[in-house]
């Protein structure tokens, strides 16, 4: 049997696979929080490589659940160079759990790319709507049960993934929102009219024929238009090949990915503690392995860590412009020069780490492999139709 592992191949037959795969997840992650609270408590190194964290991050890894939920929080993964090979035997889209997890210490909103809309799109029961129609508090803690659905709106698909993509450009968006309050304005009984930006006298237009005219609907509707065709002509939509994408499971599968993102989110950013001591564990486990590192790798990283500081505090470059993954170390006289802390640097480079690495020339190629295994390997370019923090009617 062939596994989808691509949001847009999803058949209607998927979806409870997915979606029961995503809560495995879940408790996986329950599985890790426990393990790290239970490692708060072993006194040293011995005890907690005694715990194994090794089945559930692998049982995560190896979800399908686990990579579509990567692919609807948008994840961009540049692997570094110690893992380049290991990657290439993982399915495209994968991140290893050790990389995502730092990454998540701020929510991440899984969406889709062909959803644009993001507040509830329901029509509820008659006796709901009236709730919120009295415009006091009450509307608006009101929250309504999912059976409390009457109808939904049906924006097609292709509609929603331009409009989201068009969102993406800051003057899109303002032409987007002047188009439509233009449009609610009207409906509503006002007028609009061009005016001068600093007096309130009317800005007049002129129409094909010469005439002046105060045409607000016609210079708004060419901009948005243009705006629009201009998308189209070169972004790709992204939509479901096998289902309607208005279909209810959509929903239910962006539930679920929403609360495995928080769970992501919350075992950061509440095991704090114990995680920097598992990660400390596994750099010291990696440093008893290779015993010729030892406290000669943590000498080398204070000071590498130091030039990436006084770098970026001189303005002195050290990443080329024309390729990102390509370090030029900076002369003796770019460092030297600059006062204070040059003069001294240059020292501890030309030091090292009092044995074979030391100078310019090793220096600059370990500081390289140095900055590319601690930088951020991840981006994320999640539904950007989502804002967190509005309020919507649907609990």
């Amino acid at each position: 049997m062939t596994i989808t592992t691509k949001l847009s191949d999803l058949r209607e037959s998927d979806f409870f696979r997915i979606n029961e795969s995503m809560k495995k997840c879940i408790g996986y992650i329950n599985h890790i929080d426990a393990l790290l609270k239970i490692s708060l408590t072993k006194k040293n190194f011995e005890e907690r490589a005694k715990l194994d964290f090794s089945f559930p991050v692998s049982s995560i890894e190896n979800e399908p659940g686990y990579l579509i939920f990567l692919e609807m929080i948008g994840v961009e993964f540049d692997p570094p160079d110690n893992i380049a090979e290991m990657m290439k035997s993982k399915p495209e889209g994968f991140v290893p759990l050790a990389y995502l997890l730092p990454a998540m210490k701020e929510p991440v909103i899984p969406g889709y790319p062909w959803t644009y809309i993001t507040e509830s799109k329901s029509l509820y029961f008659e006796e709901i709507e009236d709730i919120y129609k009295e415009l006091d508090q009450n509307s608006i803690d009101y929250k309504t049960e999912r059976d409390a659905r009457f109808a939904r709106f049906n924006f097609p698909a292709e509609y929603e993934s331009y409009m989201a993509q068009l969102s993406e450009y800051p003057r899109s968006r303002e032409i987007i929102n002047i188009y439509m309050n233009y449009l609610l304005a009207k409906d509503l009984g006002f007028k609009v009219n061009l005016a001068e930006p600093f007096t309130p006298e009317l800005k007049p237009t002129l129409t094909e024929e010469g005439r002046e005219i105060n045409n607000t609907k016609k210079i708004l509707k060419e901009i948005f238009h243009s705006h629009f065709k201009q998308l189209q002509n070169k972004k790709k939509v992204i939509l479901p090949i096998y289902t309607d994408a208005s279909d209810p499971y959509w929903d239910e599968l962006l539930n679920t990915a929403k609360v495995l993102s928080t769970k992501f989110t919350n075992l950061e950013k509440e095991n704090d503690i114990a995680l920097q001591m598992i990660r400390n564990d596994a750099s010291e486990k990696e440093a008893r392995s290779k015993v010729e590192l030892s406290i000669k790798k943590t000498k080398l990283e204070d000071l590498f860590l130091e030039l990436i500081d006084f770098f970026n505090k001189n303005d002195i470059p050290y990443k080329n412009p024309e390729n990102e993954k390509e370090i030029i170390f900076p002369l003796v006289k770019d460092i030297k020069n600059i006062k204070p802390g040059g003069p001294k640097l240059v020292k501890k480079i030309t030091d090292g780490d009092g044995d074979k690495i030391k100078g310019f020339q090793k220096i600059g190629e370990s500081f390289k492999e140095f900055y590319f295994r601690y930088r951020d390997f991840l981006t994320f370019s999640p539904g950007k139709n989502t804002v967190e923090g509005e309020r919507s009617s649907l609990d």
